[in-house]
């Protein structure tokens, strides 16, 4: 069982969206997550 990031509630881990707030499960076993942001250079 894993977490729905959106709205917390458990749900299968096998499940490709929370059953409580429809929210995209992400399945990967990577918990990493990328700030994109951080990779350009504000000028």
């Amino acid at each position: 069982m894993v977490n729905c990031p959106n709205c917390g509630v458990l749900v299968e881990k096998d499940s490709k969206f929370c059953q409580e707030c429809g929210t995209k499960i992400d399945n990967s076993d990577s918990n990493t997550q990328t700030d994109v942001s951080s990779d350009y250079e504000k000028k």
